[in-house]
């Protein structure tokens, strides 16, 4: 009766939890969409803002440009009394109010300058002399320049003019104002709106998602009941279900909300910026046809007044008419050069007819040559006072009507790129919930009791917040340093970026230092939260310089949770799981931080540009010191690795190694030229070519998509296919392709296919290549492999990002790219076209296909010792040719390990397998003697036949650093291991000592580095 009221309670517990768990994540969902739609709308809303006072600003500047050439500085000095009565006049004719919707508000003043005091003359549209921003500025700011000075403010834009005399100087200014208020108004207007829309839109959803749920259940119930098929949903299943709808829930809700509220919102700011293109149009045609009053209007007539751009590299198309009959005659053209036949107008409208009789400037549109225009008209005025001729202002009607922001092929991948961003979002903190809910895996050690969700989570929030501050560096400084020139811009953002990465890879010793002194946990959280400190000073004072300095100390400081994610991947890779191993962790942790950089990207791309770095560094700072918490509490008992250091010199000495220095130029040197590729070039060349700083993710989506999907695939199904060479190879191809197609067609399209073959690049990268490194330096090469293969990559990213640069420098991609992959091609292909690298895979062992176990035999007696026999199917070391042998007699690159620790030993002969004999290493223990290393799981489980086996695998963990007491113990149980088989010391690792069956399954390549006895087994020799 006990037992069957705890099962209830339990059960009840479990569905308590799950219902716990389903509305959190409902809330977090719902919270998650609005803010997502939030930052999408203020963003798109920012973008259409700043397109509509780019169209004002040119409005202005041709204005201003046409008033300082009418207003005569002259007339200003010698006529003070009449002048301002009779530029009133002429200012109110140029500068009429023509806009058909008043979203911005504009007035001018024109002041006298005299002996360094200005005086106002004359002023429309503003009521206070004080509120114009000459007023409040010093005069040395324009009046050392004849050219237009622009002054901008929170909601407004100035320009002002100097007016000069004939002989140089400034006896006048006149100053041009618009303010936004009322596009700001209808900014704030439809953001309210549209996430009301998207409130109701949510919670309806969610509504329809709770009563899908009870629907099914009471379906199924009935079914059930009524002697249908009995359901056999089990509750890990049903829990997957739920998640799985929740977060598909979420994802359409989003990218439909998404759609919905860009195509409404495309469609209000195109009219604004439609009407503020009319009124530019109209104000630039009476402006000029004002300043053309009383000149000589004629046929093959010259014009005066330079011709005017709406657009970088579009100029207008200006014509002059006169009115000859029913018709009108084209007196001059911009189109036309020379002496041309005469045109006559074909269906001019009554715009035109009041135009040249009532005086009137209109707006219109018209059709030549079967291309559809909009046009501005204006009478120019002769000195009779009659109408003399009709200026007309003309623009394509596609360029009229276009907008480079609302639903452009980048807004979509914006789009996109938010809504799998909060997918992923949410489905990590499933994660997160789930994980803590469910508590620890039985009785696993402390180190991996939380298992791979935890580690995956982690590495995801560890990516998040790394990412945010760096990809935002290249619109940070071009912003903040636009007085400088763009390679000195340029040399800054390359500087920043090598100190952030510097910091975040590098200073191995002193974080080593920092957790021997204060123990791993307190150093995690003592240096990121300093990390913190430096990134809100930064954001803080926002100077440029003093970022570009703190980026050194904040990388150093987030890059601690990196470096404590490594340290967990060794210490966990040493307790011997078959399922959660050195590689598994790797792979985990890889495609966590594809998807952590790609949702920070997206996240620091919008708050960027809604509120600056300051906003980003308090978001990324904050998100790493929860995940070093985080940790703390899920990865307890990550110690710090005792790790052999690796010096500069002893990395450089072992590139004297030919063999070595191949694998290395083209597998770890090509994985750091493509990370310094997308983590730097993308967001600086996505600014350059006018594309918005959250667009960065998908290019990033894209890139981890291929890494993670594609290649996991191709490893899954033809793992055996995968041998180092064709690893290589792959990853070469593919790194060369995507730079050489690029280099081709340099633009923001051709580089989403980029980013796809160096997805592909990056993910059939392996963890697996360490244990190839190790097979290639056979003994002769006596450094930390974990080490010797980070050190290559950062020397990748520190020589591509130079390069980098200097393609934005010199604004050429085509040939620095095409130069690039030349070099990077030759690098890259030097390993797998090697004749040495099929031979380094045949001596690979965990390539080889396993065959079926048959009865084997008693154990024989142990035997003398003899040379070690050679396995089956691998060529002997001296069957090498001499052009690619591993002679004992070649100098031997210096090490962190004396040799003197590798002293041989009298090997024991292990029991022949089925294809192929293994040479074991193994003394023949006696009974009750432990294991001389517990973490050489091959046989960590194997006891003498006189003990019983011990049944729980993890029971063991809790003596795995227990020192033995028994004499037998052996100090170094990597003695002699190369003495008698230097070539291949693990070949055929298949059967475990004494003839009993493996407890861990296939043998494990990298099974070396689980050893402590070389200070973090990660040393060869």
């Amino acid at each position: 009766m006990a037992n069957l009221q705890s099962e209830r309670t339990a059960e009840r517990n479990d569905v308590a939890g799950r219902i716990v768990r389903i509305c959190i994540l409902i809330i977090v969902s719902f919270v998650v969409a609005i803010a997502a739609v939030s930052f999408a709308v203020h963003h798109m809303r920012l973008q259409f803002e700043d397109e509509f006072k780019s169209i004002s600003d040119t409005k202005m500047r041709q204005v201003t440009d046409v008033v300082r050439m009418t207003v005569d500085g002259d007339d200003l000095v010698s006529n003070t009394v009449n002048a301002p009565a009779k530029y009133s006049a002429l200012l109110d004719l140029m500068l009429a109010d023509t806009s058909t919707e008043n979203l911005s508000a504009e007035g001018y003043g024109l002041f006298g300058y005299n002996q360094g005091q200005l005086s106002l003359l004359l002023s429309r549209g503003v009521n206070d002399p004080s509120e114009f921003a000459v007023a409040g500025r010093d005069i040395s700011e324009w009046l050392g320049s004849s050219k237009a000075t622009v002054l901008t403010g929170e909601n407004y834009e100035s320009i002002i003019v100097p007016i000069t005399d004939s002989t140089g100087m400034c006896v006048g200014v006149f100053e041009y104002k618009c303010t936004f208020g009322e596009l700001y108004a209808i900014g704030d207007k439809l953001e309210s709106r549209i996430l009301t829309a998207v409130v109701i839109a949510v919670l309806a959803g969610v509504l329809l998602f709770a009563a899908q749920e009870i629907l099914i259940r009471v379906i199924r119930n009935r079914q059930n009941g009524s002697g249908g098929k009995k359901n056999a949903e089990t509750a890990q299943s049903r829990d997957r279900r739920l998640i799985s709808s929740t977060i598909g829930y979420c994802f359409t809700i989003i990218l439909v909300v998404l759609l919905v509220m860009a195509t409404q919102l495309s469609k209000t700011y195109i009219k604004a910026l439609e009407s503020e293109r009319a009124d530019m149009m109209e104000r630039c045609a009476v402006s000029c046809a004002a300043a053309l009053t009383y000149s000589d209007v004629r046929e093959n007539m010259s014009y005066m007044l330079p011709i005017y751009q709406y657009a970088p590299e579009k100029p207008y198309q200006v014509n002059i008419y006169t009115m000859a009959g029913d018709s009108f005659l084209r007196l001059y053209s911009s189109t036309a050069t020379g002496n041309v036949q005469q045109y006559y107008l074909t269906g001019a409208g009554n715009q035109y007819v009041d135009c040249f009789g009532l005086q009137q400037s209109a707006f219109t549109q018209r059709s030549e040559a079967g291309t559809a225009y909009v046009c501005a008209i204006a009478p120019v005025i002769s000195s009779s006072n009659t109408v003399a001729g009709v200026l007309e202002i003309m623009m394509p009607k596609s360029d009229f009507v276009s907008s480079v922001n609302g639903m452009s092929l980048s807004w979509i991948f914006t789009i996109i790129s938010i809504a799998i961003s909060m997918g992923i979002m949410i489905f990590e903190l499933n994660l997160l919930i789930s994980t803590i809910s469910k508590g620890i895996s039985g009785n696993a050690p402390v180190l991996v009791m939380y298992g791979e969700n935890a580690n995956r989570f982690l590495s995801f929030f560890t990516a998040f917040g790394s990412i945010m501050i760096p990809v935002a560096f290249a619109d940070y400084f071009k912003e903040q340093l636009t007085y400088l020139p763009g390679p000195a811009v340029q040399g800054i953002i390359c500087a920043a970026m090598l100190l952030f990465l510097w910091g975040f890879l590098g200073f191995s010793g002193i974080r080593n230092s920092f957790k021997m002194k204060l123990t791993s946990r307190i150093a995690l959280i003592a240096v990121t939260c300093a990390g913190y400190f430096f990134a809100l000073i930064a954001g803080v004072i926002n100077i440029p310089y003093v970022t570009a300095v703190l980026a050194l100390p904040i990388g150093f400081c987030f890059g601690m949770s990196f470096d404590y994610l490594r340290d967990y991947r060794i210490n966990a890779g040493r307790l011997g799981y078959k399922d959660y191993n050195d590689r598994v962790i790797h792979n985990v942790q890889a495609s966590s931080y594809f998807l952590g950089v790609a949702v920070g990207a997206v996240i620091a791309g919008i708050c960027y540009e809604r509120y600056g770095l300051f906003v980003v560094t308090i978001i990324s700072g904050a998100a790493l010191v929860l995940t070093a918490i985080g940790m703390i509490y899920f990865m307890q008992n990550n110690t710090q690795v005792r790790e052999a250091p690796l010096t500069v010199s002893s990395f450089l000495s072992v590139f004297s190694n030919s063999r070595v220095a191949r694998f290395l130029n083209s597998s770890f040197l090509m994985l750091g030229v493509v990370l310094a590729f997308v983590l730097m070039f993308i967001p600086n060349y996505l600014d350059s070519v006018g594309i918005s700083l959250p667009t960065t993710s998908f290019y990033y989506l894209v890139c981890g998509f291929t890494a993670c999907f594609v290649c996991g695939f191709v490893k899954n199904r033809y793992a055996h296919l995968l041998t180092s060479r064709t690893r290589v190879l792959i990853q070469a191809a593919s790194t060369v392709i995507g730079l050489f197609l690029f280099a081709l067609m340099p633009s923001a399209k051709m580089l989403v296919v980029t980013c796809a073959f160096l997805g592909i690049s990056l993910g059939i990268h392996d963890y697996y290549y360490i244990y190839v490194l190790y097979l290639i330096c056979n003994g002769k090469v006596k450094v930390n492999l974990r080490k010797l293969a980070e050190f290559t990559v950062y020397m990748g990213a520190g020589l591509m990002l130079p390069i980098i640069m200097a393609a934005f420098m010199l604004k050429s991609y085509r040939i620095t790219f095409l130069v690039v992959t030349l070099i990077v091609a030759i690098l890259a292909f030097i390993y797998p076209m090697s004749s040495f690298s099929g031979q380094i895979d045949e001596r690979d062992i965990s390539l080889k296909p396993q065959k079926k176990q048959r009865e084997k035999s008693a154990p024989k007696a142990p035997q003398a010792p003899r040379p070690a026999p050679q396995v089956q199917g691998q060529p002997a070391p001296e069957a090498i040719p001499d052009d690619n042998r591993f002679v004992q007699a070649e100098p031997q690159i210096d090490g962190v390990i004396p040799e003197e620790q590798y002293e041989p030993q009298q090997p024991v002969q292990a029991p022949q397998a089925q294809d192929y004999q293994q040479y074991q290493q193994y003394q023949q223990p006696a009974p009750q003697q432990y294991q001389a290393d517990p973490y050489q799981y091959d046989a960590q489980y194997q006891q003498p036949s006189t003990q019983q086996y011990q049944a729980d695998p993890y029971a063991y963990s809790q003596q795995q650093y227990q020192q033995p007491a028994q004499s037998g113990y052996q100090q170094d149980p990597y003695q002699g291991q190369y003495a008698a088989n230097p070539a291949d010391p693990y070949a055929g690792a298949d059967p475990a000592a004494y003839g009993m069956p493996q407890q861990q399954g296939n043998y494990d390549p990298l099974g070396f580095l689980n050893g402590e006895g070389n200070e973090g087994g990660n040393q060869n020799g």
